[in-house]
Formats: structure tokens, C-alpha cells, sequence
């Protein structure tokens, strides 16, 4: 009989049942339903903010140009582009014009001819961020209520509305209307109803100050 002593000693190896397998993957489950709205809330927050600052930035721009250069400044605030975008953006745009008096008499050499404006591109257009869009509600982005206009280019029409920044940093909007601009997520279920991630950007016709208010 051979000595037990000298037989192998095999040692269980310690595993995962199914159940303690099963409880775990459902733990990181739990774990990931619970932080993706989180994390999506952050994600619309910052692209938010974003085009916020991209916004009153650029509106801030135009009046600086207007001050420094003794010129009226354009601002034109497109509704949407020619074509769909792909990416899930609204399309819509803001751009600075700054406004350039041509004596074209002097060049053709007609003292008769008046003189012309040219308008003056500042930059290109800076379309708004992905999932962000101007609300289409005249309640809430007031400044749509301006007369449309109509920008003729190679791929078709696209419609804008326009307001002009003065040498002394007035604008020629109305002074009696409140004039404001609302951010809100894109696209959206109901123009008419803020969700609660939002900005709203109000111009002071007379200073041309912008302000902005989000909920908290």
C-alpha cells in the first residue's frame, strides 16, 4: 500500500459561481444606468455653455468694431443652412459684417455717382454646436420677429435676419421692444416650452450691452 503521505494534494481553485457572476454584471449595470444621465446632462451643459459664449461673443465683437471703427457693424443671425446638416446641427449661424463706404465716383471718375457701402466680412460664419439650436419661438428669440431676409449664394437661398450696431455702440433695433435671443437644445419637442437647460441672451437696444440669464 503506498504511503498517503507522499500522494499530490490538489488545492481547489476559487471561481465565480453563476449567481456571484450574475450579481456582478447587474451591479455595473445599475452602476452605468444610474451615471448616464449624469454624464449626458454634463455633455448638453458644456455644449451649451459653448454656444452661449460663442453668441454673446461674437455679438460682443461686432459692437467693439463698430466703437474702434467708427462704422456701422452688421450682425446677421441665419435660421438654418441651404442643406440639412448631417451631424444633428440646426444649421443656424451668426456673422459679422462691418459696413465700408466706396466712393465709386472716384474710381470711375464720375463726381456724380453716390457713394456705395460694402459690407466687410469679419471672419467667417460660426455656426452653432452640435444639439444647440435658437429657438424658433418669437417669445423667447424675439429678434426674429426682424424682417427676413434672403442671402443668394451658388447652392440656393438662405434666409437671415439682421440688426446693425452704431459707431457709439447703440443698435439700431427698436427701443421699446425687448430684444433677446434663447439658446435651448436641438432639436426640440415643443418650441413653445424651455426645457431646463437653457440661455437666454437679452441686447439693450440703446447700449448695446448683452446680458444672459440661465436657470440654475
Amino acid at each position: 500500500m503506498k504511503n498517503l503521505r507522499h500522494l499530490p494534494i490538489r488545492l481547489s481553485k476559487a471561481a465565480f459561481t453563476l449567481i456571484e457572476l450574475c450579481v456582478g454584471v447587474g451591479t455595473v449595470l445599475l452602476l452605468v444606468a444610474l451615471t448616464t444621465p449624469t454624464l449626458l446632462d454634463v455633455l448638453d451643459a458644456n455644449r451649451m455653455t459653448q454656444a452661449a459664449d460663442l453668441v454673446q461673443g461674437r455679438l460682443t465683437e461686432a459692437r467693439g468694431i463698430a466703437v474702434t471703427f467708427a462704422s456701422d457693424v452688421e450682425v446677421r443671425i441665419f435660421r438654418n443652412s441651404i442643406t440639412p446638416p448631417v451631424d444633428g446641427g440646426s444649421g443656424q449661424g451668426i456673422q459679422v459684417f462691418r459696413l465700408r463706404e466706396v466712393d465709386a465716383a472716384a474710381e470711375e471718375g464720375d463726381a456724380e455717382e453716390p457713394l456705395s457701402i460694402e459690407f466687410v466680412p469679419e471672419g467667417d460664419e460660426d455656426p452653432l454646436p452640435n444639439s444647440v439650436g435658437i429657438s424658433t419661438s418669437d417669445e423667447f428669440s424675439s429678434l426674429w420677429t426682424l424682417p427676413e431676409r434672403t442671402l443668394v449664394t451658388d447652392q440656393g437661398e438662405r434666409p437671415y435676419v439682421a440688426f446693425r450696431f452704431r459707431p457709439d455702440g447703440s443698435t439700431d433695433l427698436a427701443e421699446t421692444t425687448s430684444w433677446t435671443l434663447t439658446l435651448v437644445r436641438q432639436p426640440t419637442a415643443d418650441p413653445t416650452v424651455l426645457s431646463k437647460n437653457f440661455v437666454a441672451l437679452q441686447l439693450d437696444p440703446v447700449t448695446g450691452h448683452i446680458n444672459s440669464f440661465r436657470p440654475e
